[in-house]
């Protein structure tokens, strides 16, 4: 007997630390001194044991992430929360992070956030834990030295619950879409004290006029709570753990490999998914609070009103009025009326009454803004009543005949199909055109039945300004073109006496000419791949010419007709950035001709294949020399390895193997921004394409350097060499 008492007391003893050691040694143990980092090839979640749940850093768009929870194992990823922290308004707001953020779980038993860029840890747990588990029901949970939850997310959901999981007495569930970066939320779902779950616009307080959806059990105790069962049953317990509210009753849902979530989706309305795991298919809506998209107070801004377009909710201001953001169709609308009448003092200005009424249907408004009712009134009577009001903004007269008052700014105001109301707005007559809601998928607003932005008297006006402008603008194309016409004349004048004729077409020089007008090749202005430049003056006229002579080892052994042919070719070509060549020399062997055409290796491949020469050639010359800039390099150095000799080849090759480093010397590195690098040569690869059109304009050069606009992968070029032996 006291041998088995001494065994049981051994194995109570020995129990603990074998069980702890089992989580340990569980793949899903997350233990001390452990982290996380989003860089790719990282380590950036923590798997439950099956990999359907990951926790970890959740990829919110290039470069920025969220700590979240999320369905990992199923091709649509659902997060199901993230980490919230209170922003300036007290607001919950999910923290977004780079990807030089760190999740560290320390050896002291903390989990804190480092964003890495400057700005102050964020404590996830502040404690002793010991360990750390990313559970199979999507519960990431902290545990003590004794294994026991001492921290977990089931206990702050943001806007999900799970199976097994339950929205405490209190608690509040707050909207969000981590796709569409709307983190803050614009809905809350709030278990209240009283065991009534209601639905709120984020900012507004539990006032009965703010909700839009209820499950009207406020009677029920202070202790209810909100549960997610793993049959998909939502429903409220209270604290004696009695069923008193099925909230997806008369639902059968099948419960064999079948996950459930229910979530405060972005547009306000509570939804429960199921999704079969067995299926590569999408979440499946089992049951929604709401249905029209437009019940969710809040879902507009204030002086707005909710109109569903193919059942999507859009946005639109009242007459006169126009979005504070017009980006964001949800803000609020504010006026651009100016109303010539002053209501300081409740009076109207004399002989300043300038004001009228705009007519919407079908517009429902929430009965607390309501200051004034005229039961038993005209449609002319109710408009007269707040023309006549200075404190009344807008009326609707019901089919009972009944007018009601109101006062800015609207709230919570939507499009209601089936109700027979009319509501009237009033605005300037004066400023009527500058109405917001013109556009073609927006309503029609009407005054004294003609629609606003149209004046009855206004066609004359419009004829008559019309006629004036198109007067206008013939008289100074005639004077246009006169002008145009006199200075080509005179320019064409000036042309010809300045002996401009001599130049329409090369000349064939003498060598003994050129050799006279550059006094025996004395003045040496500049030296190329292929020969040397010398300064020189024309007899005849006296102007200032450049004379190439070229080195004879590299002179084309070609035939007298293909050298004039070039020549002419070259002739022919006239822009701003490349200097006129006036004449040729083909006497005995120098082949020495006029003008500076370029120096091999920096010029486009076009000019050596006798196609045509137009401005992109620059492009390429640009290219090269960019190339040489960003490697602080010449395009071609013959002391350098084969693969390294011709720079534009050697770039593209360490371009297209990912190895930019390479052109970048060791000592060079640290200072080098190499985002900056990677986009110049982008940029210089698509100046040197050997196809023309491929080049960018100078115009869309200079915007990609500046990262105006994105910069695609460019093809191959061809050969650097391929443009000097073609």
């Amino acid at each position: 007997m006291a041998n088995s008492t001494f065994l049981l007391l051994l194995l109570a003893l020995l129990l603990p630390r074998a069980v702890r050691a089992q989580q340990r040694n569980n793949t899903n143990i997350v233990l001390l001194g452990s982290s996380l980092s989003p860089i790719k090839g990282a380590n950036s979640s923590w798997l439950s044991p099956s990999g359907r749940f990951a926790f970890g850093f959740y990829p919110q768009s290039h470069n920025a992430f969220v700590v979240a929870v999320w369905f990992a194992k199923i091709p649509e990823s659902t997060v199901v929360w993230h980490f919230t922290y209170d922003n300036d308004d007290k607001q919950k707001q999910a923290l977004i992070v780079s990807s030089n953020a760190t999740l560290i779980f320390n050896t002291e038993g903390s989990l804190i956030l480092r964003d890495g860029q400057g700005i102050k840890d964020r404590i996830i747990f502040s404690g002793a834990a010991s360990s750390a588990a990313m559970l199979e029901s999507g519960n990431f949970v902290l545990y003590n030295s004794k294994s026991q939850i001492i921290w977990q997310t089931f206990d702050s959901p943001t806007n999900t619950i799970l199976q097994g999981q339950r929205l405490e007495n209190g608690a509040q569930l707050f909207s969000s879409s981590i796709a569409s970066q709307n983190l803050k939320g614009r809905f809350r779902l709030a278990m209240q004290r009283d065991g009534n779950l209601v639905q709120y616009p984020i900012r507004s307080t539990n006032a009965y006029t703010n909700a839009y959806w209820a499950s009207v059990t406020s009677t029920e105790g202070s202790s209810v709570t909100l549960n997610l069962n793993d049959g998909g049953n939502l429903y409220l317990l209270n604290g004696m753990g009695a069923n008193i509210e099925n909230i997806t009753d008369g639902w059968n849902s099948p419960t064999n490999g079948t996950v459930y979530r229910a979530t405060l989706d972005a547009d306000g309305i509570f939804r429960l998914y199921s999704h079969t795991l067995e299926k590569d298919g999408s979440w499946s809506v089992k049951w929604v609070s709401l249905n029209n998209r437009c019940d969710p107070k809040g879902s507009c801004g204030l002086n707005a009103y909710c109109v569903l377009m193919d059942q999507v909710p859009d946005c639109r201001c009242i007459p006169q009025f126009d979005f504070v953001n017009q980006a964001d169709k949800t803000s609020d609308c504010v006026t651009i009326r100016k109303f010539s009448y002053d209501c300081r003092n409740g009076t109207k200005k004399e002989g300043q009454m300038t004001i009228t009424m705009a007519q919407v249907e079908g517009i429902s408004l929430e009965s607390d803004a309501i200051f004034s009712t005229l039961p038993s009134t005209t449609v002319d009577e109710c408009k007269t009543a707040c023309l006549d009001d200075c404190n009344c903004d807008v009326v609707q007269f019901g089919a009972n005949n009944v007018c009601t008052k109101h006062k800015l700014p609207l709230m919570y105001a939507k499009r209601n199909g089936d109700l027979t109301m009319t509501t009237f707005i009033k605005i300037n007559n004066d400023d009527q055109n500058n109405n917001n809601n013109n556009t073609e998928d927006s309503d029609t607003f009407t005054m004294n039945g003609t629609p606003i932005g149209v004046k009855k008297d206004r066609w004359k006006e419009v004829i008559a300004i019309g006629a004036a402008f198109l007067s206008s603008s013939l008289v100074v194309l005639v004077i246009s073109g006169i002008l145009l016409y006199k200075k080509r004349t005179a320019y064409e004048k000036i042309l010809m006496n300045s002996g401009a004729a001599e130049e329409i077409s090369l000349r064939s020089f003498q060598y003994d000419e050129l050799e006279q007008a550059t006094n025996g090749f004395k003045e040496e202005v500049g030296r190329g791949a292929f020969g040397t430049v010398f300064k020189g003056t024309l007899p005849n006229n006296n102007q200032t010419i450049a004379v190439k002579r070229l080195d004879k080892n590299l002179v084309d052994e070609a035939s007298e007709k293909e050298f004039q042919t070039e020549m002419r070719v070259i002739g022919k070509t006239h822009h701003k950035n490349l200097v006129k060549l006036l004449g040729y020399c083909q006497s005995g062997q120098t082949n020495t001709f006029t003008g500076i055409r370029g120096t091999r290796g920096y010029v486009a491949p076009e000019w050596h294949r006798n196609l045509p020469v137009t401005v992109k050639v620059d492009v390429y010359s640009f290219g090269i020399v960019l190339l040489e800039i960003v490697c602080c390099r010449r395009n071609l150095d013959m002391n350098r390895s084969e693969d390294e000799a011709v720079l534009a080849d050697w770039v593209y090759v360490c371009f297209e193997n990912g190895e930019l480093g390479k052109l970048v010397s060791s000592e060079d590195q640290q200072q080098v921004n190499m985002n900056w690098f990677d986009r110049a040569v982008r940029v210089a690869l698509w100046c040197i394409q050997d196809e023309p059109s491929l080049r960018p304009s100078m115009k869309k050069v200079v915007l990609m350097l500046e990262g105006t606009i994105d910069i695609p992968t460019p093809p191959s070029p061809s050969s650097f060499l391929s443009s000097i032996y073609p």
